[in-house]
């Protein structure tokens, strides 16, 4: 019976321990979601432009938290993918238009955070 009452006594005092421990050395962090898209805008070449030999396409992105990838996308394919982790910058990628098709081509980048 007296190993019983040290035992109750043991758990009785760890559970209040527990109860009222402040742990104050772990920091709360808020959880804020970003329900904001990022901005992603070409800068180069302009739309409507005839584009011949290889091509420079230039495009900028920014965001108030972070931008985690920007996709480019020719004719409904995807072209590339470009991986981040930043809140804005520059893009660059070269097109040789040699090797596709004489027409008109559609370009989309979509921007991910």
């Amino acid at each position: 019976m007296e190993f019983i009452r040290k035992l109750l006594i043991v758990l009785t005092a760890f559970f209040l321990i527990t109860i009222g421990c402040n742990d104050t050395d772990s920091p709360v962090v808020p959880v804020v979601e970003d329900r904001t898209p990022p901005d992603i805008w070409w800068t180069s070449p302009e739309g409507g432009t005839t584009l011949q030999n290889t091509v420079k396409i230039e495009l900028a992105y920014s965001d108030k938290s972070e931008v985690d990838s920007v996709s480019l996308v020719k004719d409904g394919t995807k072209i590339e993918v470009f991986i981040l982790n930043n809140s804005e910058g520059n893009l660059e990628y070269l097109w040789d238009t040699t090797s596709g098709s004489d027409c008109v081509h559609i370009w989309e980048a979509r921007a991910w955070d």
